[in-house]
């Protein structure tokens, strides 16, 4: 039965009627809640029940009360107490509130007592009340602009125009009343509740908005008041807006305008298709019901395929707003016109729809589509509907005056959108079907449809789907229709043969479409397909007559069938559906007799001979029952015999990225028959050309092509057909095709529908023209290739496919492939590795002409030009120099040193960048020093370094190279003065940070030498710091940096962007050419691109060239915290998973809770300030660092969480023990200090922050390095171990790596593994792409190992 719809008429304002109806205990109670704002825990309830007087009923009577007057809503359940926790329904939170504050004020002190005097409120609460008591006091000269968030409207909506609520909302800012304002547009629509003071029109009127927003309101609200009132105003200035074409819309279709209507619709949804996520719908439920009736009114071809659209959008239905206009979209485009019940019961239902708007709209469609007994939904002749525009809809079902119509009809007219719709009965619809289908089988031109279904085989039922033309022409892969809706409604795409279809499935009341209930109809069907991916593979279904065949063979007559007996063992059907593929099956139709024959005599299998003579005689009486062939007839068979075919079929099917490859033989070409190779009877049936004849199988020689077939699939791919069948990639099919191409006399491959590859003859060097041509700092490839007699292509386009292409094979286009030989295609991938595709035209960098040797060595001749010849001279030239070391230097150099020297030298030569990587502590400083003395007398040359290395180079510089002129830019009174002025032998030092602030006069300046010290402080394309250093203009660029790959390969084009412009090409071009196919494990490109960029970067690794550098020992110390400290940190991952889960992707409220997750697993403290506990891992610390000073060593402390370290300076503090401390706070001048006491003895701890110390630093002195939490990127940490790991340390260094047990920090040390040593993994060919995925994040943060 159906639900009865309350009809409570309420003016939006504060009403106490209900709350003075109670007993003073349950309005105490009530107020309560109310004062305490949030929900009331068991417990402090209990202690106000202690100070009621004595109740006839306990306390949870006295909720149960409250809660069936709807004034409270269970909000949880207390598992302690066993109890409901309870917070005040929204619609009564004002009311009781007003009651609280002006009936009975003294009962605050009684609520104080309960809670505790340093009990805080719920803040969105609290701001609400203050405002609240602000106006009810006339305080409201001392309201501060509010700022409400959305959840806190449901509170307010109810009591909007309440004279102590109103002036709420004009106090909010312009973009939060806009919001509010329109959701109580939509909540007054939902509830049918009535604004007839023009409460909504005065605040427009009182707010000072802009005038867009102000105009956009007005006509909001010229929508709502033509639904609620029927006054129909548009406004004249709002003709951009959606909701002015809606209005103009809805009174187009109530005049019965509907071609009108539906224009005006679509003007709307342009607008809004503009910024909306879904197209061409309403959010509005009656806006977008009105949008659906004004298709079913226009019944034109395009509004009948917008409303397909619209029933066809994926979720529709699930989104309650949208579920009316489904409703009646279904409805009138299924055959018998009529809604589904399930889903207008789901518009009473309260659970999905608590406004009565649904359920008014769920009356209207129960009545008009007749769907119940008229008893049963009596309750509804009480309705009365406030807003017009339901009154004027549901007119036909509801008591209204005559007044009453005769306004309405003014308003509206007198077709309302559904009920005007005169209902039709079945037998007119059967005949208006019938004549419908009739002229369509009389048309003498089939019309070509956009929209169709298809049926997928799936296992062993089919599913049914809506298909859709493509702009190719070719069918798209079509949306599934579910069981329970297909079963119900069809599809408005079915025509006479998916009819027959669909009431076959009806008929049987199945719950899925069974294979071998529905094949036997679907024979000759053209849309049956099979297949786990698209594009899916048609599926040939044929019919074929059961025959029975006694033979001699050796010493009896055996008896075979085209029916196995296995199919005979079931109980008996009209039809037996054989597959013989998976695109093939055949259906045989059998009578129940035949069926037994059948059956009784395959069960038997053969005759002796002695039977010869019966059988003479049994054979011709069945003959008229099965048909029989058979020597020992009078004449025999009648069939003609014919030799078969031993040809192997390969039938070809995507799967996903992969193909399926699948053998079998067709020994009549033409035939329906298809067999496993070598397998089966030796003598078959078949028809072709509506023929049949005796087809004589070739058994051995197809055992043996299917074997040469095996062979050649062992020996290309490493494997073997397994059941007649392989999986292949697209290299290795096509491999197959240019086997199958050279045995075509044996071998045939057969396609899906628009499938097709195709394999291009071998083109020879004859055939290829290339030349390199000068333009610039650029050369570029010109010259072309012939293909064959219709195919010429540019040496641009074939680089460019040869770059799209893996393997052996160069893609052409969707169909075609190109096959080279070995040598030429490994010449030409070195050639297309060095470009640069550049507005249609392949580009080669004049920073990759060393490596053009190699590529333009081999059978293709590549032409250059005297330009390119010079160029290389110089080069080479470069390349042989032995530069000395300036004599200048206050330092020797190490061989390695001196190598690294040399070859900074030789590069600038010719013009080029050097990116010198070595390891953390081997003197790239030095090296760097005697550069900039080498190349002194041509200009000035600027360094450019973190602050806190900046007095370093300093130092170094003044102590191994006095004769230059060093001068520090941060500390220089007039920067552009000291910039401008500097000259030969002149340094200039300036921060990351400097470098942008005077951006103008450093790039505006020629220098000699730019160099970049801790160079992946750019690495970040789209900062600041990175668009200004590329600007620098240099005759000589260097970069420093001991990780030139942090984290991703996008850092390294950034590096070598500013090393060697052009190089690398753009960034897109860079992520397609290289980093995407080296996350994707492609060895080849990760190949060349070492090549690319290894005669441009330097890396040395200490244990490489330092022989006297001391043995460094990392140990990890598992640190397994305390069950409370557990029990919270599992808190926060539960909600740091969840967050992680709801939003599909990782925003900065989930990084926020992952780093809270982090800071948990060093000290809960980090997370919780009122956290009493001990810190596992701060105890576990100090232990260690006791150990550690009873060997008289010093020890670095590291943390990345610097309020982590004030928790350790704390403890140390405690216990008295000295240390020294280093954050982003300690000036330079400090720093250097700190650092000169550390190395000298003075104290043998040192607290450093990871990023303030993790660079810049010399503390050799310094033999035990602690971490206490594990970053991202090891090479971050490496870099802080490396402060005490370096060049000048004598003593073994041991590392400890503090790690939280089954925590984030375990799985980040994995994460470590990966990424460690990223850089050197470009240069050694590991996978140098990595970056940490949401799915990897997500696994973070499922449970740890325990």
């Amino acid at each position: 039965m159906l639900p009865l719809i309350e009809n409570c008429v309420m003016n939006l304002v504060i009403n106490c009627t209900k709350i003075e109806e109670l007993d003073e205990t349950l309005q105490k109670v009530l107020c309560f809640y109310v004062y305490c704002s949030d929900f009331v825990p068991t417990k402090t309830l209990e202690a106000l029940w202690k100070t009621l007087p004595t109740m006839p009923h306990g306390m949870k009577k006295a909720l149960d009360l409250l809660t069936s007057k709807g004034m409270l809503s269970i909000f949880n359940y207390d598992w302690t107490s066993k109890m409901y926790v309870y917070c005040v329904s929204y619609k009564y939170y004002f009311p009781v509130l007003y009651f609280l504050k002006t009936r009975h004020p003294e009962w605050e002190d009684d609520y104080r007592r309960c809670v505790g005097y340093d009990y805080n409120k719920n803040e969105m609460f609290l701001e609400l009340e203050e405002a609240f008591m602000a106006v009810l006091e006339h305080r409201e000269a001392d309201l501060l602009p509010l700022r409400i968030p959305v959840l806190m409207y449901s509170y307010l909506f109810p009591v909007a125009f309440d004279p102590c609520i109103s002036p709420l909302f004009l106090k909010l800012d312009d973009d939060l009343f806009a919001e509010a304002f329109s959701e109580l547009l939509v909540y007054i629509q939902d509830n049918d509740y009535l604004d007839d003071q023009n409460h909504l029109q005065q605040w427009l009127e009182t707010k000072s908005l802009p005038a867009a927003m102000r105009s956009r309101l007005r006509s909001m609200l010229a929508l709502y008041r033509y639904y609620s009132h029927g006054e129909y105003k548009p406004l004249q200035d709002s003709s951009d807006d959606v909701f002015f074409w809606i209005l103009n819309a809805v009174y187009a279709l109530h005049r019965e305008r509907y071609a009108d209507a539906v224009a005006l619709f679509d003007k709307a949804l342009k607008i809004r298709n503009k910024i909306a996520h879904e197209k061409n719908i309403f959010e509005n439920p009656l806006t977008c019901y009105f949008l659906i009736m004004a298709y079913v009114h226009d019944d034109s071809p395009a509004s009948i395929k917008r409303l397909d659209q619209f029933r066809n959008k994926r979720g529709v239905k699930e989104q309650l707003n949208l579920l009316p206009a489904y409703i009646v979209a279904s409805a009138f485009r299924n055959e018998e016109r009529k809604a589904s019940l399930g889903l207008v019961q789901q518009l009473f239902d309260s659970f999905f729809h608590p406004s009565v708007l649904y359920s008014y709209l769920g009356f209207l469609f129960n009545r008009y589509f007749e769907l119940t007994d008229p008893l049963q939904d009596k309750g509804f002749y009480e309705l009365h509907p406030q807003q017009a525009v339901l009154k004027h809809e549901l007119s036909a079902y509801i008591d209204l005056t005559e007044e009453e119509r005769a306004r309405l009809t003014r308003i509206y007219g007198t077709s309302p959108a559904l009920t005007s719709i005169r209902r039709k009965q079945a037998w007119e619809l059967l005949i208006e079907d019938l004549l419908k289908n009739e002229s369509q089988t009389g048309s003498v031109q089939k019309e070509e449809k956009d929209a169709r279904l298809m049926y997928l085989i799936k296992y062993n039922y089919i599913e049914v789907r809506e298909q859709t033309r493509l702009k190719s022409g070719k069918w798209s892969s079509g949306k599934p229709i579910s069981n329970i809706r297909y079963f119900q409604e069809g599809s408005a795409l079915m025509d006479e043969f998916d009819r027959q279809i669909w009431n076959k499935y009806r008929q049987g009341n199945y719950d899925s479409m069974y294979l071998s209930v529905m094949l036997p109809m679907m024979v000759g069907c053209d849309r049956l397909y099979t297949g786990y991916y698209a594009p899916f593979e048609q599926v040939k279904v044929d019919e074929e007559k059961p025959y029975l065949s006694v033979e001699k063979v050796g010493n009896r007559f055996n008896i075979t069938s085209n029916i196995p007996l296995s199919a005979l063992l079931d109980t008996p059907d009209s039809h037996i559906v054989l597959k013989k593929s998976d695109t093939y099956y055949t259906v045989i139709p059998i009578t129940p007799k035949q069926w037994d024959y059948y059956r009784r005599l395959l069960m038997v299998g053969y005759f002796p001979l002695e039977a010869e003579a019966q059988l003479k005689d049994f054979l011709p009486r069945i003959s008229d029952t099965v048909e029989v062939h058979s020597s020992l007839l009078e004449n025999g068979s009648t069939l003609e015999t014919v030799e078969g075919s031993a040809e192997i079929a390969l039938q070809v099917r995507p799967q996903g990225r992969q193909f399926e490859v699948k053998t079998y033989v067709k020994p009549l070409p033409k035939g329906k028959g298809a067999f496993l190779p070598g397998e089966g009877n030796a003598l078959v049936f078949d028809e072709a050309d509506g023929k049949r004849v005796q087809v004589k199988r070739h058994l051995g020689k197809e055992r043996r092509n299917y074997e040469v077939l095996n062979n050649f699939m062992e020996d290309s791919f490493g494997r073997s057909l397994e059941r007649q069948s392989i999986s292949l990639l697209p290299e290795e099919l096509l491999s197959l095709i240019d086997f199958v191409r050279q045995s075509s006399d044996t071998y045939y491959i057969e396609w899906p529908e628009g499938e097709k590859l195709r394999l291009k003859l071998p083109v020879s060097t004859e055939n290829m023209h290339v030349r390199l041509e000068t333009k610039g700092d650029w050369f570029d490839i010109e010259g072309e290739v012939q293909i064959d007699d219709h195919t010429v292509l540019s040496m641009t386009q074939l680089l460019d496919l040869l770059g799209q292409s893996h393997g052996n094979f160069i893609r052409l286009n969707e169909t075609d492939y190109l096959k080279l030989n070995e040598s030429l295609l490994k010449q030409l991938r070195k050639l297309e590795a060095l470009t640069v595709k550049e507005h249609g035209q392949m580009h080669i960098s004049r920073f990759n002409v060393p490596l053009l040797d190699d590529a333009m060595t081999g059978e293709l001749e590549v032409q250059g030009n005297r330009l390119l010849d010079d160029l290389r001279a110089s080069i080479r030239r470069s390349m042989k120099v032995e530069a000395g070391v300036p004599n200048t230097l206050q330092a020797t150099l190490r061989g390695y040193q001196l190598e690294g020297f040399r070859w900074m030298v030789r590069l600038s030569g010719w013009g080029a960048g050097a990116c010198l990587a070595d390891d953390m502590g081997l003197g790239k400083t030095v090296q760097t020093i005697a550069f900039l003395l080498y190349r002194a007398a041509e200009g000035a040359s600027l360094v450019v370094a973190p602050a806190s290395v900046v007095p370093n180079w300093k130092n170094e510089l003044q102590r191994f190279a006095p004769t230059l002129n060093v001068h520090v830019l941060n500390g220089a009174d007039d920067r552009k003065a000291l910039i401008d002025g500097a000259g030969e032998y002149d340094v200039v030092l300036s921060t990351y940070g400097l470098l942008v602030n005077a951006e103008e006069p450093l790039v505006g300046k020629q220098w000699n030498v730019v160099c970049l010290d801790e160079a992946h402080t750019i690495k970040n394309r789209d900062t600041k710091t990175s668009r200004v250093a590329m600007q620098l203009q240099a005759s000589a660029r260097l970069i420093l940096t001991g990780t030139p790959i942090q984290n991703h390969l996008s850092e390294l084009w950034n590096l070598f962007r500013f090393i060697t412009p052009g190089l690398l090409g753009s960034y897109e071009q860079f992520r397609l050419k290289f980093i995407v196919p080296i996350e994707e494990g492609d060895k080849e490109k990760q190949r060349q691109l070492k090549r690319i960029v290894q005669p441009f970067m330097l890396r040395r690794t200490k244990s490489e060239v330092v022989e006297e550098l001391p043995e460094k020992m990392e140990i990890t110390l598992p640190v397994e915290l305390s069950e409370e400290e557990m029990a919270v940190y599992e808190v926060i991952r539960r909600r740091a998973k969840a967050m992680l889960e709801e939003s599909n992707a990782v925003s900065m409220s989930t990084l926020a809770e992952i780093t809270r997750l982090r800071q948990a697993a060093c000290s809960i403290a980090l997370t919780d300030s009122r956290w009493k506990g001990e810190t596992t891992k701060i105890q576990m610390l100090l232990d260690l660092i006791a150990e550690i000073k009873e060997g008289n060593n010093r020890v670095l402390v590291f943390s990345q969480f610097t309020s982590f370290l004030e928790l350790v300076r704390k403890r140390l503090d405690e216990q008295g023990e000295p240390y020294f401390y280093l954050d982003g706070s300690v000036t330079m001048k400090q720093r250097e200090e700190l650092v000169r006491k550390f190395q000298q003895g003075e104290c043998p701890i040192f607290l450093i922050s990871l990023k303030a110390g993790g660079l810049g630093l010399n503390l050799t002195g310094a033999n035990y390095v602690i971490h206490l939490d594990p970053w991202w990127n090891p090479a971050i940490e490496q870099q802080a171990t490396d402060r005490a790991y370096r060049i000048g340390q004598q003593n073994r260094v041991t590392v400890y790596h503090l790690i939280a047990q089954h925590t984030i920090e375990e799985k980040i040390l994995r994460l470590h593994r990966t990424k460690r040593a990223l850089a050197d993994s470009l240069l050694e060919g590991a996978n140098a792409g990595y970056k940490l995925t949401d799915k990897e994040l997500l696994e973070m943060l499922t449970e740890q190992d325990g």
